[in-house]
């Protein structure tokens, strides 16, 4: 079984949820226009950074990160960087048949000892985008072997300030447990308790949409 940041977000937030997307494989309504306005910024971002001859921002927010990311000066640039790794958290192909763990970087600057993520959200910020910034140090170190990597989570509508994480090289075997483990607890999980909330109301598999859910 392989996860992903967005797989251990679901199942965290609704075990049973997770089970009918992720399992059972029941079919989810169209994606949302917030959802969809999200893709867009990122694909907009990502040209623009990669264009550093460019002068038309296509954010109102940020500008200066983005200028960072886009210039040469500041380490080498990978953008929508696709990882995987198996058991043992050693890196291997995507789409080979041990991978366990697997995360996709928005924006990474690679520079001599460091590394340095950025993950660009649009909306509130959650509680879980402090497990992506975990996660994703994590697989940095794996990746570019580093001493430090910091992680930040930028939000581009101005909803919050900059959420920043920084990790030195003697976290790999917390990281390593804590991500784990929480792959094993997804795999063992043969019930998957529903957990209602205020998610509830956007959920493909409710009740009030004609769903499974038995609770909500």
């Amino acid at each position: 079984m392989r996860i992903s940041f967005s797989k251990w977000e679901n199942y965290s937030q609704c075990p049973r949820r997770y089970k009918y997307g992720e399992i059972d494989k029941l079919p989810r309504a169209p994606v949302g226009q917030a959802a969809q306005r999200g893709t867009n910024v990122h694909s907009k971002i990502e040209g623009f950074i990669t264009a550093p001859f460019r002068a038309d921002y296509p954010v109102d927010h940020h500008r200066d990160v983005l200028d960072r990311y886009r210039d040469p000066s500041n380490g080498e640039l990978f953008t929508e960087y696709k990882v995987a790794f198996d058991d043992d958290w050693q890196r291997t192909l995507p789409t080979a048949d041990n991978v366990r763990f697997v995360g996709v970087f928005d924006a990474v600057l690679n520079r001599a000892g460091e590394v340095e993520i950025g993950e660009w959200k649009t909306g509130k910020p959650k509680d879980t985008h402090g497990d992506q910034r975990r996660l994703y140090a994590l697989m940095a170190f794996q990746t570019w072997e580093p001493e430090v990597v910091t992680a930040t989570t930028y939000y581009f509508d101005a909803t919050s300030k900059p959420q920043i994480l920084t990790a030195k090289k003697s976290a790999v075997g917390k990281l390593i447990k804590i991500w784990n483990d929480r792959h094993d607890q997804i795999e063992r999980d043969t019930f998957h308790p529903p957990r209602p909330g205020f998610h509830c109301r956007w959920c493909d598999f409710s009740r009030t949409k004609a769903g499974p859910c038995p609770i909500a």
